[in-house]
């Protein structure tokens, strides 16, 4: 019986390699299935899973992008930007006021973009480009706001193709000549935001909240005032040319009486305010005027002269100031206990202040049964300052 088991035997352990080897062939052709137990990791040692499901942030498609940008005279055209320059190999170096570019769909907003230049350079259009699209936009400057220093594009968007905000994306800017030659470049984030509500309302000021001053519109008047713009004020005056020689006073016969037609113009560079966590405020206007010098005017040749010349130079006032306390229920900004307003900001009884989204705060008048007609048609709307604005109104500009 020996040899039949060692036989035996034998037949078993070949039977048995054979199934393993069918066995690992099978293992080998299926698809590799993970282990579904969480793996400790040395800085989660209990192995807790991650948030990793949390949803990102999609995509921002350039295209869509590039077609909700609202621009003057805007023109899309296909393909990418002509020129590959940077702004180190631009014949000119110009500055932006903007190192971020915020935008909200608040009625009351224009966004300006101010580009600051050397002296007297042409600077006639721009190109913006949206990386990663398949087109750019040719867009033109304001040229009723446009002086020997600042040229000014306005800014907006159409937010209908994006059902959900916060938005971010770049944009390039590319000033241009009147030849259509690149000047300089920037690329700037911009951000479309949300407005507040009831629900993502809270404003707290935890550290310095800077605010400054973007516009003023009253849309009984037609008023609408912004900073750098010139708003102009035409006058006459009576005086006298008697023989020749011009007196500025109106003691005269009616032959030598002469009408003197002039144009005061006032600038508002800045107006800000600072809110602290303590509760006060303080703020600053800087202003500029041109004033008719009626002395030095000529009534003869009805010719007027001013403390400066009609140009971008005019008489600097002081900083004037604010100072009061404020309070913060939901979004509304209360000023009160005021010791001192000699600025243009808004503030008393009727006026109020709401917080529209996270860089935007809007003022207006608000009607009241014993107020006058016409209130309640005055807005104005502050930004918050991502950058340091100093007592003297100075502030940063952006390569």
């Amino acid at each position: 019986m020996r040899p039949v088991l060692k036989k035996l035997g034998k037949l078993t352990l070949q039977l048995l390699s054979i199934f393993l080897i069918v066995v690992a062939c099978g293992k080998d052709d299926r698809p590799e299935v993970s282990d579904p137990t969480p793996k400790t990791d040395p800085e989660n040692p209990v192995g807790v899973v991650q948030d990793s499901t949390a949803e990102e942030s999609p995509e921002v498609d350039p295209d869509l992008v590039t077609q909700s940008l609202i621009l003057d005279n805007m023109k899309i055209i296909k393909g990418e930007l002509p020129s590959s320059k940077t702004s180190k190999t631009m014949p000119e170096d110009l500055k932006i006021d903007s190192d971020t570019i915020f935008w909200a769909p608040i009625e009351s907003l224009e966004q300006r973009i101010i580009i600051k230049k050397p002296f007297g350079l042409v600077v006639a259009s721009a190109w913006f480009y949206v990386p990663g699209a398949d087109s750019y936009i040719e867009a033109t400057f304001r040229e009723d706001e446009e002086s020997d220093e600042y040229e000014v594009l306005y800014f907006g968007f159409n937010p209908s193709a994006f059902p959900k905000l916060p938005l971010e994306f770049p944009v390039k800017i590319v000033p241009l000549d009147d030849a259509g030659t690149p000047l300089d470049e920037f690329e700037v984030p911009v951000v479309i935001e949300e407005l507040k509500d009831t629900d993502n309302g809270n404003w707290t000021v935890s550290s310095i909240q800077r605010w400054y001053w973007k516009s003023t519109k009253d849309s009984a008047s037609k008023l609408k005032s912004f900073p750098f713009k010139k708003d102009k004020t035409p006058g006459t005056t009576p005086g006298c040319c008697i023989g020749g020689q011009s007196e500025p006073n109106g003691f005269c016969s009616d032959a030598n009486t002469k009408i003197l037609d002039y144009e005061t113009i006032g600038v508002t560079k800045s107006m800000f305010f600072h809110l602290f966590p303590e509760g006060n405020i303080i703020g600053y206007e800087n202003s500029e005027y041109q004033n008719l010098d009626i002395w030095g005017s000529d009534f003869c040749s009805n010719s007027a002269a001013y403390f400066v010349s009609h140009g971008e130079t005019f008489t600097k006032t002081l900083p004037l100031d604010i100072e009061a306390d404020y309070r913060i229920e939901d979004r509304k900004l209360i000023i009160e206990n005021v010791k001192r307003n000699e600025t243009r900001m808004g503030i008393g009884p009727t006026f109020e202040f709401t917080l529209l989204s996270d860089h935007f705060l809007e003022g207006k008048q608000v009607a009241s049964p014993d107020s006058p007609d016409g209130l309640g048609t005055l807005k104005q709307l502050y930004a918050k300052a991502t950058y340091v604005i100093t007592a003297e109104g100075d502030r940063d500009w952006f390569d």
